[in-house]
This record gives C-alpha cells, structure tokens and sequence, in this order.
C-alpha cells in the first residue's frame, strides 16, 4: 500500500465495497497500466496492484470520492474506472468524473449482464413459479432416501449471477425422467417439471447468452471488437423471441463499451477484486457476523508481484509498529471488543462451587 506508484496516463481502476455486520465498510481500489495487460486469458491477482483500502462510515459518496482522489495523487488521472455501478459506488465515482472529465467509466460486464437477465425473468415469464415450485420440492427432498435429487441452493442476493446450476439441475432431472431411469415415487415429486419445460430451455439459451458473454470479457477483455465477436457468438444460441431481446440489449450495452475502448484493451469486470474480497473473507475465517478487523490488510497483500525480493522488500519496509499504528487509526475499536464489553455480564458464582457446597451441607 505504501509502495510508490508509476505515474502514468493508462491506468484503469477497479473499485467496489465490501459490507459485513457493522455499519462500516471497507472501499478498495486496485489498479493496472493497460501497457502492461496481457492481451489473452483471465486477469490474476498479480496483475494489479493495491492503491487504497480504508473504511467508509457513514454517507459512502464522500469517502468513494476521498480515496479515489487519493488515489491519483499517487497514479496520475487514470483513463478507466470500472465498478459494479452499487449505489454505495456510483455517485462519488460520478464526482470525479466530473473532476476529470477525461475519465470513462467501464460497468462492470457480470453484473451488467445479470441485471439485464433479472429483468427479462421477471417480466413477462414463469420465473417466479418455477422457484416457488423448487422451494416446495426441495423441502419435500431434503433428509429423506431421495436427497441427491434435491434442487442447488441459490443465494439470493446473487441468484442470477449462478442460476445456471438451477436450470442444469432441472434439465438433467427431465432428462432422467424421459429415459424411465426414475421410479414412480420420483416422478410423482419431480414430474412437475415437465409443466415447466419449454420455461426451462428457454432460460437455458438465455443464461447461455449471458455466460458466452462474461466468458468472453474474462479470457479477452473489452476492444473495439468486442460486440462484434459477441454478436457471431450468439448466431448459434438466440432462438426464442425473448433469447433475441435480450441478445440485443447485450449487444447493444457492449458496443457503448467497445466505443469507449477505441484501440485499447481494456478490463470489463471487478470479478478479479471480489475474488480478492473472497481471500479476505477466507483469511479471518468470516461468515458475516462478525466485523472488521486489521486481518483485512490480508486482502491488500492479494495484489501484485510475489516472489522472494518483494516479500523481503516489503518485510524490511514496513516494520510491525507501522501495522499497529494503522489498525489503530483506521480499524479502532473491533466489532468483538464493544461486543464483549456490552454483552459481558456480572461475575456469578461457578457451578462447581454451588455443587462443592452442597456436598459440604450433605456431610454435615
């Protein structure tokens, strides 16, 4: 985090927030050279590096606006900024678009295309029976003999980010049902997808849509190309009139995308900092219920270069008390630590000495 930045005019920059259970959340931004991007296959955790990371209390605008500030003063104004567009995001990066109006802001590809999804299943589509439907089935599957069968789990809050493992499942339990190779008890629990059929192969092709195009944004990035490799893509895999709809709304958002990247290759996904996000959470053992600690300076040792010099280089840089100091200043008091101090109760006797001492009534 300290380590001194290129300053350069090609900078793109990659900024989202992380929430757990407390009010305050931690704002990050990586950032990479487009001079420096490889031209095939996924970004790495080395291809970035850290620029800020800090906690966000209270209106989240101001602080976006603060580190992305910051963080020029350390780059030079960047080309690119890239973000999910949260509503926690998007008002202070417009703040420094207006700043710096040379800047182009890049919507993140996955999120983009999942919200375009959500809307087509919603509108207009058996979406939302066929869920009630795989609520009703799986609690009638879960703990009894036919329990392999039972639906995936589906997070909600990124439910059409992964839905695709729903919809597999649903086509592979049709297609054991067709070929006979389930007994009748099993057809009585799961024939009801057979109603839904044509509902799923029409949700098949257009989450197929969707992937074919994060996949692409993941293994090439965004060009002026983009649209046009997207759109022979989905030649093949449009059939229906609502896969045909939201094809053109894919193509039509990746165009915009394309023109704003001119000759460049450019990121078009924070996928590889939430991935970051997923280091962190793994490293202090998370699971939301608990809040940050100084263990999140883990997730800015995700980025960069790893290999003997730097991690010796950083050792000999950055002594413990500089770590002390700034979970100091910017963790301050834990989440655990006004827990234990609100919730602590009052010494009480122990058990063992209410049991001593009836043994010593018994004796007398």
């Amino acid at each position: 985090m300290n380590k001194e930045k290129e300053q350069a005019e090609d900078w793109i920059y990659l900024i989202d927030n992380l929430t757990r259970i407390e009010k305050r959340k931690v704002c990050t931004i990586i950032g990479t050279r487009i001079s420096k991007l490889k031209n095939e296959g996924p970004l790495t955790f080395s291809d970035f590096e850290i620029l800020e990371l800090g906690l966000i209390e209270g209106k989240a605008t101001d602080y976006v606006e603060k580190f992305l500030s910051s963080a020029i003063t350390k780059t030079g104004i960047p080309a690119y900024i890239c973000s999910d567009q949260g509503s926690d995001i998007i008002p202070g990066i417009k703040r420094i678009l207006n700043t710096y109006p040379s800047i182009k802001h890049i919507p993140d590809v996955i999120h983009a295309t999942a919200n375009m999804l959500k809307k087509v299943f919603q509108k207009k589509t058996r979406w939302e029976k066929f869920c009630k439907q795989i609520g009703k089935t799986k609690n009638k599957l879960k703990q009894s003999k036919y329990c392999e069968l039972c639906p995936p789990q589906i997070r909600g809050k990124s439910r059409f980010l992964n839905c695709v493992v729903l919809i597999n499942w649903a086509l592979r339990v049709i297609e054991l049902l067709e070929n006979k190779e389930c007994n009748n008890e099993i057809t009585l629990k799961l024939g009801w997808l057979f109603d839904y059929k044509k509902d799923i192969l029409e949700f098949h092709e257009m989450i197929t849509l969707v992937r074919l195009t994060n996949e692409y944004v993941r293994q090439k990035g965004i060009s002026k190309d983009t649209w046009r490799d997207v759109n022979l893509l989905f030649e093949e895999e449009k059939k229906s009139k609502k896969s045909k709809e939201l094809a053109a709304s894919i193509i039509e958002f990746l165009k915009k995308l394309s023109a704003d990247a001119g000759e460049h290759v450019i990121v078009g996904s924070t996928e590889i900092l939430e991935s970051g996000y997923g280091k962190a959470k793994t490293l202090d053992r998370e699971c939301g219920n608990s809040g940050f600690t100084g263990s999140i300076l883990g997730l800015a040792a995700c980025f960069g270069k790893f290999d003997c010099e730097a991690v010796l280089e950083a050792l000999e840089a950055t002594p413990n008390k500089n770590i002390e100091q700034w979970k100091q200043r910017v963790i301050g008091e834990t989440q655990q630590s006004k827990r234990r101090k609100t919730l602590r109760t009052n010494k009480q006797e122990s058990i063992q000495s209410k049991l001593t001492r009836i043994k010593g009534r018994k004796k007398e």
